[in-house]
């Protein structure tokens, strides 16, 4: 209870259970759809693992990411007693994961323009250097005639790797 007091920027466990208790999906699920999702699939299945939302805090000044594990807890009968699990902030590996991801579009849309040969090279470079053991690498861009076309090389001839065109496979 606190990590949920500290997560929730509740001061004590009465106030805990009044904020659970009040419109949790609007007041502390980013997008309100996380909440009914999640109790869904727990009410379906009686346990949800790794389920991932974007949570205010108390405040709703900050937002943070967090992944839960939740079970529920039932008497002889079969009837549902409590709910049981685990919160972990994971605020910091989603934001690096949202950054790869825009850095990889970012990338995608430079090769795809066709414009920046020696931006191609030097990233290129920087790739197959990052990469421990790799000796060689191409990049190879699909140009405006929908043919295929390589536009940076290390350890290969790039002169010789430009003169070939390849069409893209039907």
């Amino acid at each position: 209870n606190s990590y949920l007091l500290m997560l929730t920027g509740c001061k004590s466990e009465r106030e805990l259970l009044h904020f659970i208790q009040g419109n949790m999906a609007n007041e502390w699920y980013v997008d309100p759809q996380d909440f009914y999702t999640f109790r869904h699939s727990l009410k379906e299945k009686g346990s949800v693992k790794h389920f991932e939302s974007e949570v205010y805090l108390k405040d709703k000044a900050e937002r943070i990411w967090i992944s839960k594990n939740v079970w529920t807890v039932k008497d002889n009968k079969g009837e549902i007693l409590f709910y049981e699990g685990t919160i972990e902030d994971i605020t910091q590996r989603k934001h690096n994961l949202i950054f790869q991801e825009n850095l990889t579009q970012c990338f995608k849309d430079i090769l795809q323009s066709g414009y920046h040969e020696d931006l191609y090279q030097g990233l290129l470079e920087r790739a197959v250097a990052a990469v421990s053991g790799a000796q060689a690498g191409s990049i190879l861009v699909q140009k405006e005639d929908v043919n295929y076309h390589f536009v940076a090389a290390v350890g290969f001839d790039l002169t010789a790797l430009k003169k070939i065109s390849l069409p893209p496979e039907n």
